[in-house]
């Protein structure tokens, strides 16, 4: 009887385990949602719904749209300066209905015109579906908190 419930136990205990298939479709779809400066316009708005809305901190109103998205991925990418857009942490994935959030924590960086440091760090909160082992973005809303260093960067480091 032991031997039938420890088997029982382990089972389930297996089954359990296998990782939801959205859940990896979804931290690759994130992968490249911040290679935003990396990536052509188009690329990076082929992640998202159609009638996806993005709301970002100086867009309060929210880009809408693939072709809103390609401008706000063509402005963000036409600013000067090196910019780095990172995931920073891991992601915190919640299932409710069929759709999966995650907040994720990012930073990003550039060295402006004038040699000082500009950060940005805060919080993505994606909105994904997931449909016929396919991911998209249906909404982002993203927090930030901004830092600039009062000094300039040598350009030999």
């Amino acid at each position: 009887m032991r031997s039938v419930l420890l088997l029982a136990l382990l089972t389930v205990a297996l089954v359990g385990a296998q990782e939801d298939p959205a859940i990896s479709s979804i931290s690759n779809t994130t992968t490249t949602f911040f290679q935003l400066f990396e990536l052509p316009c188009t690329s990076w708005a082929s992640l998202f719904e159609k009638d996806a809305v993005f709301y970002h901190p100086n867009v309060p109103e929210g880009v809408r749209g693939i072709s809103g998205l390609i401008k706000f991925c063509e402005g963000a990418q036409s600013a000067k300066g090196v910019q780095q857009f990172r995931q920073d942490g891991h992601m915190r994935i919640t299932k409710s209905g069929q759709h999966y959030h995650a907040l994720v924590e990012y930073v990003y960086s550039v060295v402006k015109d004038n040699g000082r440091l500009f950060t940005n760090s805060g919080w993505e909160n994606l909105i994904f579906s997931y449909k016929n082992g396919a991911t998209t973005i249906k909404e982002v809303t993203e927090y930030f908190n901004r830092n600039s260093l009062p000094y300039t960067w040598d350009p030999s480091s």
